[in-house]
């Protein structure tokens, strides 16, 4: 008697190695499982997509699959002299091809190892999705956008919640907010991160007060700095901020984005910036190439160079049914032929490999 093909134990696709300091090249392709409370922590003010959110939601569990590009940047900052200026790595491909996962991923790696995070899911934030803006108190002619900068530092305190506290990371000298407030010289910069998340008026220029401290002190912490930015290329992108005389502002003169550039530098030490670069973030550009040398333009790129670009591609035929499997273990595929081996390859070729794509294929059987 033949075996229904329905009920053939499909390729294994998980991983029991949850670590992701432990993964090498045999894990590629499989999904491991990452723990609820760091999900919140990582993730909780964003950095995943609202379909990702979901999904993992309804799956009641958060998965990542093991690939190469995640795994060849670890691989590098786990190799790293961070003796020398800090490493810039550029992320690209096209779309739909994971570049926000592999950025989780690699983010994951390094609050795992107790690195102090720096993380910016969404950059369109600070130029295009603008919440509130005020002129810059302390910097005529630049706006600050004073919501986004407190999430901004609710995310940083959340994240690095560990590290603030097991790390003296204070003030190197005095800090004036106004004639009756100030920061004195070594208060802890705790201190000043709930400053401007209790007075919004100020957050933009805590976070120019943090970036400023990192940058001056990483080389004196006992852990490493990672930059991590999501579409990258936006800083580099035309805003949707009108002056007055109905021209758009510059992205420079955004002090969010002007003082978070110069993470991008290489004038500091122990360090390392991880970046994507994504078409969608091009704004008020012809999406006519998906390379970094195109989305950073002229600026981003200069200012990057050297940097180590990474590939993110389409999935491999066992990375894609492994996903497939995946979405099958986890009920979400129903359709009894999608299941089979023939119907998975053909939803495969249908995609053309891409993992958004064979999502949203996923979705509808």
């Amino acid at each position: 008697m033949n075996a229904d093909p329905l009920f053939t134990p499909h390729a294994v696709c998980r991983t029991v190695e949850n670590d992701p300091n432990k993964h090498t090249e045999n894990h590629l392709g499989l999904f491991f499982t990452v723990a609820e409370e760091d999900m919140k922590k990582l993730f909780g003010f964003g950095g995943l997509e609202k379909h990702l959110r979901t999904q993992m939601a309804t799956f009641t569990e958060s998965c990542i699959m093991v690939r190469p590009p995640a795994l060849e940047v670890i691989n590098y900052l786990r190799k790293a002299d961070y003796e020398k200026p800090a490493i810039r790595y550029v992320l690209y491909g096209r779309k739909g091809v994971g570049r926000t996962v592999s950025l989780a991923h690699i983010l994951y790696w390094c609050s795992l190892q107790g690195w102090l995070l720096l993380h910016v899911p969404d950059p369109t934030k600070f130029t295009v999705k603008i919440e509130e803006m005020q002129p810059s108190i302390f910097k005529p002619g630049q706006v600050d956008l004073p919501l986004t900068a407190a999430e901004w530092l609710k995310r940083f305190r959340t994240q690095n919640a560990l590290f603030l506290e097991e790390n003296e990371f204070t003030a190197s000298r005095k800090y004036v907010w106004s004639k009756r407030e100030s920061s004195e010289s070594g208060s802890p910069i705790i201190s000043i991160i709930d400053y401007g998340i209790n007075r919004v008026k100020y957050a933009a220029d805590c976070v120019n007060v943090v970036i400023r401290e990192v940058k001056l002190q990483s080389q004196n912490f006992s852990k490493p700095v990672i930059v991590v930015v999501d579409g990258g290329n936006q800083f580099f992108c035309e805003t949707t901020i009108k002056r007055e005389d109905k021209t758009l502002l510059p992205p420079d003169d955004v002090s969010l984005v002007h003082n978070l550039k110069k993470l991008f530098h290489s004038d500091w030490k122990n360090g390392a910036v991880v970046v994507s670069v994504d078409e969608r973030n091009a704004y008020n550009m012809q999406k006519s190439s998906y390379l970094p040398r195109y989305l950073l333009q002229k600026e981003g790129f200069e200012l990057f160079d050297p940097f180590v670009p990474i590939l993110v591609d389409n999935y491999t035929e066992k990375e894609a049914s492994s996903c497939l499997d995946y979405y099958i273990d986890r009920m979400w595929i129903q359709n009894a032929k999608a299941r089979t081996e023939s119907g998975k390859k053909e939803l495969m070729y249908l995609t053309g490999f891409n993992p958004r794509e064979l999502q949203l294929i996923s979705n509808a059987i």
